[in-house]
């Protein structure tokens, strides 16, 4: 049932290092054409310092907690972790956006075919807006909970590196065993163009006769 309580309705457009977020308040999502211009847009790195920042424009509207939703897109995949947890801890509810929700908003009830950080993370928070407000359906899902397994994903995608590591350390030096057998001066003077052209030449004739 829409949670008509909520009178801040924020966008979170997640990227690597850095994420657009947009403070969408109930009494413009309200207003008609292009209003949701006007609202307020945050840049945010990911960093402590930011957050912080994040968390004191949100409480400059002076509003509890149970006020607020927020929505990130789910495309960031572990770049997202950081601050959907410091937002978790401040007492929001963080939900997830399929990118497909996120494009349909922007097309259908912003009127805007091209895409920027700003227009996704406005469309966002304005698909919380027509939830609560309209009854409206979308890809929207809650985050998880808590975010516990992070140590155990942070081991995982380590041992998964050195892995991959150890993979392409044996690799070349098996391209450099073969190019020292068959093309000795191009491993000693030029090995690492030849990987690049390697797979587009892949024999010494080829190369030579490629006409630079």
């Amino acid at each position: 049932m829409a949670d008509h309580r909520h009178r801040l309705y924020i966008g979170i457009d997640i990227h690597k290092n850095e994420h657009r977020a947009a403070l969408l308040p109930s009494t413009v999502g309200e207003q008609r054409g292009r209003a949701w211009q006007k609202v307020e847009s945050l840049t945010i790195t990911n960093c402590a310092k930011d957050f912080n920042e994040l968390d004191a424009a949100i409480k400059s509207y002076d509003l509890s907690p149970d006020e607020v939703i927020i929505a990130v897109d789910h495309t960031g995949g572990h770049y997202s972790e950081p601050i959907v947890s410091f937002l978790q801890s401040k007492g929001y509810h963080v939900y997830y956006l399929e990118p497909k929700a996120v494009k349909s908003a922007r097309e259908n009830f912003l009127d805007q075919e091209n895409r920027s950080d700003v227009i996704d993370s406005v469309s966002a928070a304005y698909l919380l807006y027509l939830r609560d407000m309209h009854g409206l359906s979308f890809c929207i899902s809650a985050t998880p909970a808590d975010l516990s397994s992070q140590a155990a994903t942070l081991n995982s995608l380590a041992l998964q590196r050195q892995r991959l590591i150890k993979l392409a350390n044996q690799a070349t030096n098996r391209l450099r065993q073969f190019l020292l057998a068959v093309f000795p001066e191009g491993e000693r003077h030029y090995f690492q163009p030849l990987t690049r052209i390697l797979p587009h030449y892949p024999t010494p004739v080829d190369i030579l006769e490629s006409r630079g």
